[in-house]
């Protein structure tokens, strides 16, 4: 299969990111929305334009608008191949071209914790994963790359070329913000791929300003929308078990901890426990599953 789509170019030289730590900031609220989201009192963006928090900004025609998810925190949800050999994952990271990947089928990678793992089985593993993003930026910034990886991870963030090696033994899940490198990210759209050895490793990633807060004005989509990731998989629910006077009681708060998608106005959320039972009717307006500020609010669900 040839495989379209941005084919960025890698630089020759890497660089090898170092641990080091920042405290925890809180990002500003944003001033606008998409045209098919809630607002009550936001800025609607029109057509042709796309909110990226701040303000409302033109974006390229190739860019799918509706398919754009805010960026705020971990970016979960990826276009990927699994199961690839040395030979041709080397091949990417050196050419940088996803027309390398021919004959490999493409799928969605998608994590509702923001721990990406391309493969989830176990032990040992000869092969390696590629995974493709883009990001779309209002504003060229400089921004802070951190990772955590339980394997090799190397991004190409357009021109950059990172290189992180893992904290970690490959069956230990690694920790958010590990290690870190720094980049200066263009205004308009640019490509990432990253390759993971083995594919069953796992990563966190986030872009940061050198202060701590989530990058502003910073938005992702998957290259390849039939190996896009759905709402539904991105969507943390947190649950937990308690105990009442009715007995065994199941809760959980469903949120965003990465990416946050355009939700329309009208979008319902239903949920089941188990695998065998029918959905439940757990309609809850997307109002209350993710509000303009701080993005993702949370609204407890209770199964008797």
């Amino acid at each position: 299969m040839s495989v379209a789509g941005p084919q960025p170019s890698l630089s020759a030289s890497a660089i090898t990111a170092q641990p080091r730590r920042w405290p925890t900031a809180v990002a500003p609220p944003p001033v606008c929305v998409n045209a098919s989201q809630f607002s009550n009192s936001h800025e609607v963006c029109p057509e042709g334009t796309a909110c990226f928090g701040a303000s409302c900004e033109i974006v390229p025609k190739s860019v799918p608008r509706e398919r754009l998810r805010m960026a705020p925190s971990w970016i979960n949800a990826w276009s990927g191949w699994t199961g690839l050999g040395a030979k041709q994952v080397d091949a990417v990271a050196q050419s940088g071209a996803l027309g390398e990947l021919t004959g490999a089928t493409v799928k969605p990678v998608c994590s509702d914790d923001g721990y990406v793992r391309p493969q989830s089985n176990r032990g040992e593993s000869a092969h390696a994963a590629v995974l493709a993003t883009t990001l779309v930026s209002d504003r060229e910034q400089t921004l802070e790359v951190r990772v955590g990886t339980s394997g090799r991870l190397t991004l190409q963030i357009g021109d950059a070329a990172l290189v992180f090696e893992p904290a970690h033994n490959l069956g230990e899940r690694a920790l958010p913000d590990e290690r870190f490198a720094t980049i200066t990210l263009p205004k308009g759209v640019t490509p990432i791929v990253a390759t993971l050895k083995p594919d069953n490793a796992g990563f966190f990633l986030r872009l940061r300003t050198p202060e701590g807060l989530p990058a502003p004005g910073l938005a992702t989509f998957e290259p390849f929308p039939q190996a896009a990731c759905k709402t539904g998989p991105l969507l943390s629910f947190s649950p937990r078990t308690t105990l009442s006077a009715k007995g065994p009681q199941f809760e959980a708060t469903p949120r965003f901890l990465g990416l946050v998608p355009v939700i329309n106005p009208n979008s319902a959320l239903s949920v089941r426990v188990g695998d065998d039972s029918p959905w439940t009717g757990k309609q809850l307006t997307a109002a209350k599953l993710v509000s303009i500020a701080p993005l993702a609010v949370s609204e407890q669900l209770t199964f008797a």
